[in-house]
């Protein structure tokens, strides 16, 4: 994250010359973490500070130092003498304007400055000599020299800050994770804790407690400011009871609000709160739990938990999304309405390499299958994809009737989740946008808990625990997808871990700005929500109890092995009758392929004496070569069924130790008469 930062004024009432900062450390352009005082945390959101200084500097900045305009500010550890020297902040944030004492942790830069460079600020001990651009100015004014001594003290401080890049460059340290383990788990968590030592994380384990009260005391006090993950090791005990420290992770109640209005419990259980390491109502960490009640349980779900991130099939299962919809049951326009938002987002908001299907269980619909609907469901299932995605009515063990009724038969239940097959290496993430499913207190196994927990089950689950609502659900989907796909307006790339893209997704449910412009299916799903939501309630409210409504099940610091961007390069439109040429430039070696897709839902007539056909097979063409990294390859490829209309261009490369994908779109023009 870029932050603007301008040091304006100091203890004292002397301004710091704008000389010695603006421009010249290259302040305007500096990544900073900054740092709460009490519990740290890092402050996230589009903020600008106005940063004044309270106290001098520290004797290891004395003697003057060169600072390189690229320093790269890193929140790690203390630096000595962090209480003299704290720094006050007003942020103007989307959640207001706060004023905190901040300290800078441990500060680094990327590189040793050459000492004169452009944009090289240059001090001794006395003098005012900065250089700018390989120009030297002396300029000694009386301004200039009434400010030396004061200015002079004042900028050793910010020598201080900024680390003395004399010394060699600090090696970066490790990201730090907190785990609560109960005693009957400590024994198997033994494998995975060194697996995320071996990839750089330091993990510490702290012991259960019998009330989700007691534990948040203890997760705060253990906690530093480095984490980035939280995880429970433990299932969840009964509604109404202690947990078993033995065996079990407490859960917190917290009472519903929005949702109470729309029929839900009194209460939600959640572990949510857990992420809150400095109570300000925000999440600072990502929490994941593994719901497991047997050692062996663990033992199982850490061997899957290492099979995923370290399977080397990049085919084309990494680049599928399947979404199987249910039935509403709001009324036939706010069904509508829903279910068009709802494949509006998984379809149109997804990147074009993502390769979408459909199942939707509303006989007579487009997406309804032919065959009976859940067995439609598992041969899917089976194919593969990268996030399996609910969005319809649950229950605490099961998934919605297809059809609605006595009659119906559930989508996926504890007998049906017995019957999914897949290679558990390449299983998926499931995102369960739907009630009660994620309800880990029950006295029964939740949906989620079932479907995690099978050995080809998705190897993480996000699911509601109690009654979740359609435009919280909505909000929620969108938040992943910036996170997971790197779509965000903040301009990150694609998160590296699930609990990376979950801390994401959940900070945007807690945002209550509004101010910022909304994108077209952003202002579609607030519509919508004018539909279902209930009267005399706010959509921000909506949107933050939901962040404590839904969770994750699964390890946080999973890791999501995103792909490597593909260049694709093609004409605006083409001839009908034409074949289609791209050029790809892949950034690895690998096997490439290149398909042309018509939008999915798009309807054709079909020939007399034919079936429909599926309609989620939507390539028209499609061809595979091998490819070098960093050489252009054009593809000349003809549509096996003549067409006009638009054109989706997707590219996977699949490679030996990563992937890579692209897209683009093109138009094939009508034919001339």
């Amino acid at each position: 994250m870029v932050w603007f930062v301008e040091l304006s004024g100091l203890t004292g009432g002397t301004p710091i010359p704008q000389t010695l900062l603006k421009g010249k450390a290259g302040l305007e352009s500096t990544q900073v973490a900054f740092w709460h005082t009490g519990t740290p945390r890092p402050v996230s959101g589009a903020c600008s500070f106005k940063v004044t200084l309270l106290a001098g500097g520290s004797s290891e900045a004395r003697g003057g130092r060169t600072l390189n305009r690229d320093v790269h500010f890193t929140g790690q550890g203390r630096a000595p003498g962090h209480t003299q020297n704290p720094l006050l902040a007003t942020l103007d944030s989307p959640r207001g304007r706060v004023t905190k004492p901040l300290y800078f942790q441990r500060l680094k830069t990327t590189r040793p400055p050459t000492p004169g460079e452009k944009g090289a600020l240059v001090s001794g001990v006395n003098t005012n000599v900065y250089q700018e651009g390989g120009v030297e100015d002396r300029t000694t004014s009386t301004r200039k020299k009434r400010c030396v001594p004061n200015a002079f003290m004042y900028f050793v401080a910010v020598v201080f800050l900024l680390m003395p890049t004399a010394r060699a460059a600090e090696p970066e340290p490790a990201e730090t994770a907190l785990v609560v383990c109960p005693s009957d788990f400590r024994g198997p968590l033994e494998a995975w804790i060194d697996y995320r030592r071996g990839q750089g994380i330091e993990v510490r384990v702290i012991d259960s407690k019998s009330t989700a009260g007691e534990l948040s005391t203890s997760i705060r006090r253990n906690a530093l400011p480095t984490d980035r993950f939280l995880l429970l090791v433990g299932d969840a005990p009964v509604i109404g009871s202690a947990a078993d420290t033995r065996n079990q992770v407490p859960m917190h109640y917290v009472a519903t609000t929005v949702s109470a209005r729309f029929g839900s419990t009194p209460t939600m259980a959640t572990d949510y709160p857990y992420s809150d390491i400095d109570s300000d109502g925000h999440a600072d960490v990502s929490v994941g739990r593994l719901p497991v009640d047997t050692p062996d349980q663990l033992r199982d779900l850490i061997r899957r938990i290492k099979a995923y991130e370290a399977s080397r099939n990049f085919s084309l299962w990494r680049q599928r999304v399947q979404l199987v919809g249910g039935v509403g049951g709001f009324g036939m326009l706010a069904d509508s309405a829903i279910e068009s938002v709802t494949r509006m987002m998984v379809t149109a908001s997804l990147p074009i390499p993502v390769r979408t299907s459909v199942t939707y269980g509303s006989p007579g619909h487009l997406f309804y299958p032919r065959k009976r609907f859940t067995e439609s469901v598992t041969e899917r299932y089976t194919q593969g994809c990268r996030f399996w995605v609910y969005a319809g009515h649950g229950m605490v063990d099961r998934l919605d009737s297809v059809p609605s009724g006595p009659t119906g038969i559930p989508v996926l239940d504890g007998n049906s989740i017995a019957t999914l097959k897949c290679d558990p290496a390449n299983a998926p993430i499931a995102v369960l946008l739907c009630c009660f499913t994620g309800a880990i207190d029950a006295g029964v196994d939740s949906f989620a808990e079932q479907l995690l927990l099978h050995e080809c089950g998705p190897i993480a689950v996000i699911a509601g625990n109690r009654v979740t609502m359609p435009y919280g659900n909505a909000s929620l989907t969108l938040g992943l997808i910036d996170s997971i796909y790197g779509q965000g307006a903040e301009g990150l790339p694609p998160a590296d871990r699930l609990g990376s893209a979950w801390l994401a997704a959940i900070r945007r449910l807690e945002s209550e700005d509004e101010s910022t412009e909304k994108g077209p299916l952003r202002t579609m799903v607030d519509a919508v929500a004018t539909l279902v939501s209930p009267a005399g309630t706010k959509l921000a409210d909506e949107r933050s109890e939901h962040a404590a409504l839904y969770g994750l099940l699964g390890d946080p610091m999973l890791k999501l092995h995103p792909p490597a961007a593909v260049e694709v390069e093609t004409a605006t439109g083409f001839d009908f009758g034409a074949p289609i040429e791209v050029t790809v430039t892949s950034p690895i070696d690998g096997e490439c392929v290149v398909m042309l897709d018509h939008p999915l839902g798009e309807t054709r007539k079909t020939p007399p004496g034919q079936p429909k056909p599926d309609p989620n097979e939507i390539t028209l063409a499609r061809v595979a070569e091998p490819i070098s990294a960093g050489r252009p390859k054009t593809f000349s490829i003809p549509l096996q069924q003549q067409r006009s209309g638009v054109v989706a261009i997707r590219v996977h490369v699949a490679g030996r130790e990563t992937w890579a994908a692209g897209g683009g779109k093109t138009f094939m023009r009508p034919a001339s008469k």
